[in-house]
């Protein structure tokens, strides 16, 4: 009896909210659901591909000054290439490897932080419906 509401259980789940784990993975209507490293690979993938206003959809901001301002940052790599991610519950270990296109030392924070090189970041990530938004990137957890 109990095998058989487990199954039913799933089949509901499919039926119901489209949700099923498979091989640990959730999936909706087929599709594996993102995890938190997809969403931070595909983050950096956008920055490299200069789809700077994509990226910073990836972003939970609260208002559009901090979208702006959150373009302006990102819209100075040349290059944003993931090395590393160590994994947690909600926030990341990052080693990521740029390339800024402009030496911005004139800023109150220069290069808003970031060197040439790897550099050490710290990404918190929130569900966000079917998918994750990055709600901080910090040098420290």
């Amino acid at each position: 009896m109990k095998k058989k509401l487990v199954l039913l259980g799933a089949v509901l789940g499919i039926v119901v909210g489209g949700l099923l784990m498979v091989n640990g993975a959730w999936v909706k209507h087929g599709v594996p659901l993102p995890r938190p490293e997809d969403v931070i690979n595909s983050f950096a993938n956008l920055i490299n591909e200069g789809r700077i206003s994509d990226a910073v959809g990836i972003i939970k901001t609260a208002n559009d000054t901090e979208k702006q301002t959150w373009g302006v940052a990102l819209n100075n790599f040349a290059n944003f290439e993931i090395k590393n991610i160590k994994g947690g519950a909600d926030v990341y270990e990052v080693d990521i490897n740029v390339t800024l296109k402009e030496d911005l030392q004139d800023l109150p924070i220069p290069n808003y932080g970031w060197v040439n090189g790897v550099n050490k970041r710290w990404f918190t990530l929130v569900k966000d419906g079917d998918t994750y938004k990055i709600t901080g990137i910090g040098t420290g957890p």
